[in-house]
């Protein structure tokens, strides 16, 4: 075995290691969508600005003039926490904002839809999430849908 052949394999075995130690982990965004109002609207009623949002009327791809139109108004705030953070704290992090600015979204609900979307990613390890009741009962002080994404651990190893 060549030296780069050596380091290849260390490579590999070290990429396998990590896949197979690998904890789940999870990313978390509040989803605000309409069909009647702008972003700029979302915006103002909420007063605090999103990490990304579309615009209805836009293109789905900017740089494709071929490309679909949007045919709502998309406004995302997405939440930042460290990769070991829980499920849980993805969801407080939101129900927190919430409740923080409960009366705007009173108003909100009224003209967009909303929704938290969760992506998990399993790891090696047990693969699973929780709610507990009292975070699922300050869900429901607005309505508010939560879309999970599953995705599992990805495997390297040739078949």
């Amino acid at each position: 075995m060549n030296s780069y052949q050596l380091l290849l394999f260390a490579v590999e075995t070290i990429d396998k290691t990590l896949q197979m130690t690998e904890k789940s982990y999870y990313r978390c965004t509040l989803c605000i969508s309409s069909k009647i109002i702008s972003v700029k609207e979302i915006t103002d009623i909420l007063g605090f600005e999103p990490t990304r949002a579309y615009e209805k009327g836009t293109l789905m791809s900017p740089r494709n003039p071929k490309s679909r139109i949007r045919q709502e108004s998309s406004w995302y705030l997405d939440i930042e926490l460290a990769t070991e953070a829980s499920f849980d704290d993805h969801i407080k992090q939101i129900i927190s904002v919430i409740e923080k600015h409960l009366s705007q979204f009173g108003t909100l609900v009224k003209v967009c839809d909303l929704e938290i979307y969760c992506s998990f990613f399993a790891g090696e390890d047990n693969g699973q999430f929780f709610l507990n009741s009292s975070l699922l009962k300050r869900l429901t002080i607005i309505p508010i849908d939560i879309t999970v994404a599953l995705y599992p651990p990805t495997s390297n190893s040739e078949e």
